[in-house]
């Protein structure tokens, strides 16, 4: 049975139920309600909400970054004019410059270091063997003379000494007698004696620091570094020189019956010179004759003073030594050359002035 009350309860109980649910709707919709579509509500779910979007990381990209900005710096080369070609041709340009600029630099050192030691060496005042940091009398010289004398009193038989060329010299004008001498002066020193300030000496002469050689000679004898003296005792400088040396002479005529060919041998023959380094009133160097000649010609520089040379032996015993010649080879010894007194001798002298 109802009554009042109950249907008061009943209809307040339902009022109530129909505001909850209302109230529960509208807190569980974000939307408005329509008259054209059923409301819809949230979803409801166990399963839990997905994580933000995100690029997936993975172990084999560690370097991605790196490998990012390199990619990068390449688009960024490749998209400009010319690419890797241009980057390419600048960079060999760079390098070529490099090397242009050291090869540059290496010369220019080079050289200055060459001038630096020219200069040092000059200044030291050290001259090399050649002298070449001097000047006269240092050189290469022909000694243009003429045979002016042959003594033939060391030997028995005068057919056994003989000078070269083989004729003396004479006064007609004509170059009988002409003969060359090509000899070099040199120095190792710094210091040296010449005409350029000539110190007094006794007669003996003071060493002149300078060697003399031969080349190109007619005769077969070997001058070899052979030292000079200086000497100036009477106001006219000169140098001297001389040694010993073995002379062998081939006979004009047979020495023995059979008409062998014979040579004969002077074992203590002397070879000396004297080179003037002035003009004086005694030797007035070249002699018209000579001067005028066209055959006075040696291949350097002619000697401008007067020269005296001489080869000289003394008779004695087993003065000459004479053999005969077979085939080139040389054979017995030819007897019967009476000695001669020593102070007879055979000399051949060479000058180059008139007397």
């Amino acid at each position: 049975m109802s009554t009042p009350a109950g249907d008061r309860l009943s209809t307040i109980m339902e009022g109530s139920t129909s505001s909850v649910v209302g109230a529960d709707n509208k807190r569980y919709s974000g939307k408005s309600w329509s008259s054209s579509s059923p409301p819809t509500l949230p979803r409801v779910s166990a399963e839990p909400t997905p994580p933000p979007y995100a690029r997936e990381w993975q172990a084999e990209g560690a370097n991605y970054q790196e490998k990012r900005g390199l990619m990068s710096w390449k688009a960024r080369l490749k998209s400009r004019r010319g690419g890797w070609s241009r980057s390419l041709l600048v960079l060999i340009a760079v390098l070529l410059l490099l090397v242009i600029a050291l090869a540059i630099g290496l010369g220019v050192g080079l050289t200055q270091h060459h001038k630096s030691s020219t200069s040092t060496a000059s200044g030291n005042g050290e001259s090399s063997d050649s002298g070449a940091n001097h000047q006269f009398p240092i050189g290469e010289y022909t000694f243009v003379t003429a045979l002016r004398e042959e003594q033939t009193g060391c030997t028995a038989n005068a057919a056994t000494w003989r000078c070269y060329p083989y004729s003396t010299y004479s006064s007609d004008g004509s170059t009988s007698g002409l003969t060359l001498f090509n000899w070099v002066l040199s120095t190792s020193s710094s210091t040296i004696a010449s005409n350029s300030t000539p110190p007094t000496t006794n007669s003996v002469g003071i060493p002149a620091n300078i060697s003399i050689s031969s080349t190109n000679n007619p005769f077969n004898i070997n001058i070899n570094n052979q030292s000079l003296t200086f000497i100036n005792n009477d106001s006219n400088p000169r140098y001297t020189f001389s040694f010993p040396y073995s002379q062998e002479i081939v006979p004009t005529t047979p020495l023995n019956g059979n008409d062998s060919a014979t040579t004969c041998i002077y074992s203590n023959t002397f070879f000396s010179a004297t080179l003037y380094l002035s003009n004086t009133p005694a030797k007035q160097y070249p002699g018209a004759t000579l001067q005028n000649s066209t055959q006075v010609s040696g291949g350097y520089t002619p000697w401008p003073f007067a020269v005296d040379i001489s080869e000289s032996a003394v008779g004695g015993q087993n003065v000459p030594q004479c053999y005969e010649v077979i085939n080139g080879s040389v054979g017995q010894r030819i007897t019967g050359l009476a000695a001669q007194p020593s102070d007879q001798r055979c000399l051949c002298h060479y000058s180059n002035y008139d007397d």
